[in-house]
C-alpha cells in the first residue's frame, strides 16, 4: 500500500488516503476543504516507511459558504428575494447565485439565476400561493449550500371562474346571471366581463364588482356562445361555463371586440412552458391563461396561471409548478377591451421542475475520522419517471468555514465520509438530476462530532 497525506499549510488536521497496489503512482483525494496543502507519500509493507519530502503547496477550491439574511416579498404574480453575500467564497470569486422558490402547499419548486455581485432577484409569472426562498452561491468549481428557507411570501393572482351561470335571450342580446368566484385570487374583484361570440365577431359588456347579473345588447340576430369571467388588479380570471343562446331580434350599438387568436400552442421549458399564438390585428396586449389539469392534487385547479404580453409579441414563457396544463389566449385592445379566447390547447402539457427537498432533515453520526449521513429521498423528483441521479452531501463546521462535499449515487440513502477533519459538523443533502439539475438543499442535521 501507499498512504497519501495532505497537510494544511496554515495548520490543522491532516487528511489521509490509503492506495492499494505497489504499482500505483497517483491517487485522487475527494472532499478536502478549501485550503492550501502539501502532499507527502508513505510506503507500507508491514510497517510505514519514511515519508517523501512534502510537495509544493497546491490550492483546493471549495464551495462558497451559505448566503445569509434571506428575505422574500410577494406581489402581483411575483416574489422579490434579497440576501447577504456569503463570507467564504471557496477560494475564488463568486460567479452567480441560484434562487429556489418552494410552494408551501405542495413542495413544487421554481428556480432562477442571477450573476454576482447582485444580492436581489425578482421571479415573475408565479401562481397565487405562498412561497419560501432559498439562495445558493456558486463559482466555476462548485455550487454552495442553500440557505435556510425565508419566511413565506404571498403571491396574488387573477380570480377563479364565476359559478352557477345561467343565460337567457333578451331583445337584441343575451342576459347572464352568476355567483361570484369562490377564489378571488387574493385581490378584490374589480369587474366582470361578459362575452358573446359567433363565427365572425365577439361582443363584450362589463359589470361592476358586486353585480350578479348583466346583459350584452345591441347584437345582430344570430347564434352566439356566451361566457363570463371576473377580473381583479392582476387581470382577467378563468372563464365560466360557456353557454349558447339564439338572438332572434337584432340590435345595433354593441361594442365589437377583437377576434380570437386562431391557434394557441405550448411546449415544455425549464420550470414552465413556452406558449405561442397567432397574431390578432389591433391587439395592444395579449392575455394568456394556463389551466392546471392533472398532477400535484394539492394545486388549485380553479385559480389560473396568467401572463400579460405586449401586442408586438406572439410568444411568452410561463414559470409553472410540476403538473399538466392547457392554455388559452385572448387579445386586448385599449379601445374595446378583451377579445374572445382562442381554442384551448388540445392536450395536457406536463411541465417539470428541479427535484424537491428531502422528505426530512438528514441524520448524521460521527466517529473516529468518519461521518455517516443518512436521508430519505424527496417525494418530488422533477418529473414523473425521471430518477434522481446523485446526491450531494455537505458537511459544514459549526464554528464556520468551508464545507466538505462528497457525492453518492441516486439509489443511495446513506454514505460514509472518511476525509473530513476533526470537529463538530452539521450535514445537508441535495438531490441532483442529470436532466433538471440540483434540487432544494435539505435542512441541516443535528450537530455531530468527528474525533
Amino acid at each position: 500500500y501507499y498512504l497519501a497525506v495532505l497537510t494544511p499549510v496554515g495548520g490543522g488536521p491532516n487528511i489521509y488516503q490509503w492506495v492499494a497496489g505497489a504499482a500505483s503512482t497517483s491517487t485522487t483525494i475527494y472532499g478536502p476543504s478549501a485550503n492550501s496543502y502539501t502532499a507527502s507519500v508513505y510506503a507500507y509493507t508491514s510497517v510505514l516507511v519514511g515519508g517523501s519530502p512534502p510537495s509544493a503547496p497546491v490550492s483546493v477550491l471549495g464551495p462558497p459558504s451559505i448566503p445569509t439574511a434571506v428575505t422574500a416579498t410577494g406581489g402581483n404574480q411575483q416574489v422579490t428575494v434579497s440576501w447577504t453575500a456569503p463570507t467564504e467564497t471557496g477560494g475564488v470569486t463568486l460567479e452567480y447565485y441560484r434562487i429556489l422558490l418552494t410552494r408551501s402547499d405542495n413542495g413544487a419548486t421554481t428556480q432562477t439565476y442571477v450573476y454576482a455581485p447582485a444580492t436581489t432577484a425578482t421571479i415573475t409569472g408565479l401562481a397565487r400561493g405562498q412561497y419560501s426562498a432559498s439562495v445558493e452561491a456558486a463559482h466555476s468549481g462548485a455550487l454552495g449550500i442553500g440557505s435556510s428557507p425565508s419566511a413565506l411570501a404571498t403571491v396574488v393572482a387573477s380570480p377563479g371562474p364565476p359559478t352557477a351561470i345561467t343565460s337567457s335571450v333578451v331583445a337584441g342580446g343575451a342576459s347572464l346571471t352568476w355567483v361570484a368566484p369562490t377564489d378571488n385570487g387574493g385581490s378584490s374583484i374589480t369587474f366582470y366581463r361578459l362575452t358573446a361570440t359567433n363565427a365572425t365577431n365577439a361582443y363584450v359588456a362589463y359589470a361592476t364588482p358586486g353585480a350578479t347579473s348583466g346583459a350584452i345588447t345591441g347584437m345582430p340576430a344570430g347564434t352566439y356562445r356566451v361566457s363570463l369571467a371576473a377580473g381583479n388588479a392582476i387581470g382577467l380570471g378563468a372563464v365560466g361555463v360557456d353557454q349558447t343562446v339564439v338572438v332572434t331580434t337584432g340590435g345595433t350599438g354593441a361594442t365589437a371586440a377583437l377576434v380570437a387568436p386562431a391557434t394557441a400552442t405550448a411546449s415544455n421549458g425549464v420550470n414552465g412552458v413556452n406558449v405561442g399564438w397567432s397574431a390578432v390585428a389591433g391587439a395592444n396586449y395579449y392575455f394568456v391563461i394556463g389551466r392546471h389539469t392533472v398532477g400535484a392534487p394539492t394545486l388549485s385547479t380553479t385559480t389560473p396561471y396568467t401572463a400579460w404580453v405586449a401586442g408586438s409579441s406572439v410568444t411568452t414563457s410561463m414559470r409553472l409548478p410540476q403538473g399538466g396544463y392547457r392554455f388559452v389566449v385572448a387579445a386586448y385592445s385599449n379601445a374595446t377591451g378583451f377579445g374572445a379566447f382562442s381554442p384551448e390547447t388540445a392536450s395536457d402539457l406536463f411541465t417539470h421542475s428541479v427535484p424537491g427537498q428531502l422528505a426530512a432533515a438528514p441524520t448524521a453520526a460521527g466517529s473516529a475520522t468518519t461521518a455517516t449521513v443518512s436521508w430519505t429521498a424527496p417525494t418530488v423528483t422533477g418529473f414523473p419517471g425521471v430518477p434522481i441521479d446523485y446526491y450531494r452531501i455537505m458537511l459544514t463546521p459549526t464554528i464556520g468555514g468551508p464545507a466538505t462535499v462528497v457525492w453518492a449515487l441516486g439509489a443511495s440513502t446513506s454514505t460514509t465520509i472518511y476525509t473530513a477533519g476533526i470537529g463538530t459538523y452539521t450535514a445537508r443533502v441535495q438531490s441532483f438530476s442529470n436532466v433538471y439539475g440540483f434540487g432544494v438543499t435539505s435542512p441541516p442535521s443535528a450537530p455531530f462530532t468527528i474525533s
